[in-house]
């Protein structure tokens, strides 16, 4: 069972690179759409989240800021999971959206859930960006 963990973790984790790599060219222009630039941010984060978990056998725990600190490599072995730009990083080191709000990172299901608030920066309606949709 472990096995197919890893098999959908990996799979999983090719998939956001591929997506990455194919939006890259558009995020780093000014034309970038800030909707595609939050999917591939949700999409990554997930994926650095499960990655986390295959690792240390458990999710990461804090707020925002803590969990992003762990991904970052502030972590018992030193791993780096995810890599941010500082300037998606707000004063108080929550990883934030195209619009400045900071990403929901939660867990349910065993499958972590992080959400923007898209462009109108309120959680909870039909424009919200998340990595289960």
């Amino acid at each position: 069972m472990r096995l197919k963990q890893w098999f959908k973790i990996v799979g999983g984790v090719i998939g956001a690179v591929f997506l990455g790599l194919l939006l890259l060219p558009h995020i780093n222009h000014s034309g970038c759409s800030p909707e595609a630039y939050a999917r591939v941010e949700v999409s990554q984060l997930s994926c650095a989240l499960k990655t986390y978990r295959t690792e240390f056998g458990a999710w990461p725990t804090g707020n925002q800021a803590r969990l992003m600190k762990t991904l970052l490599g502030d972590n018992s072995q030193k791993i780096t999971f995810y890599d941010v730009p500082l300037k998606s990083l707000n004063q108080r080191s929550e990883f934030v959206d195209p619009w400045g709000v900071p990403f929901l990172i939660s867990f349910s299901n065993d499958e972590p859930q992080v959400t923007s608030a898209g462009p109108n920066k309120q959680f909870g309606d039909k424009d919200d960006i998340c990595s289960w949709k």
